[in-house]
């Protein structure tokens, strides 16, 4: 294969520009970043990892933004948040205002509450009980969330402050 420069890359990226979001390319396919035609060739695992990982890290900055004391949370509370964070978003998050005034407290069992108080609860299925089950288990291990990540790096998703 012969070797690729960085005139290369810069020539074809001056040619494609960028863009963030999704977009219809002129042979009206679905494109992103500098002409990444993802309806025909998608995404490998590897990019979607590191997509997943830059998504959690911006979920915790979010939540940091919102519970300063976010890094000395128990697990089970900051596990609760980063994934509901990561699930809703931080504009829909905001809105669950009781729920976040019981965080803030460290309450559980009114975090509870707030999440069965809401269409969410419904919404995601089985992801809201096992987020509850979480919450109400004795150190925070009543179920296996681990995943690859973890099996890999040390901490939790990757070695974020030491979760």
């Amino acid at each position: 294969m012969p070797k690729t420069t960085p005139e290369h890359f810069n020539l074809t990226k001056e040619f494609e520009g960028y863009s963030e979001t999704l977009y219809k390319c002129p042979a009206d396919k679905w494109t992103i970043g500098w002409g990444r035609n993802i309806e025909d060739r998608g995404i490998s695992k590897d990019e979607a990892e590191l997509m997943f990982r830059n998504d959690i890290n911006h979920a915790i900055r979010d939540l940091a933004g919102i519970f300063p004391d976010l890094h000395h949370m128990e697990y089970p509370i900051r596990t609760v948040l980063v994934d509901m964070m990561f699930n809703m978003g931080l504009p829909t998050f905001r809105t669950f205002k009781r729920f976040i005034a019981a965080a803030k407290r460290h309450d559980k069992p009114a975090m509870i509450r707030e999440m069965k108080d809401s269409a969410w609860y419904t919404q995601v299925g089985n992801r809201s009980k096992k987020l509850i089950e979480l919450l109400t288990s004795k150190g925070g291990t009543a179920f296996n969330i681990q995943t690859n990540v973890e099996k890999r790096d040390t901490g939790w998703y990757g070695g974020f402050g030491g979760w």
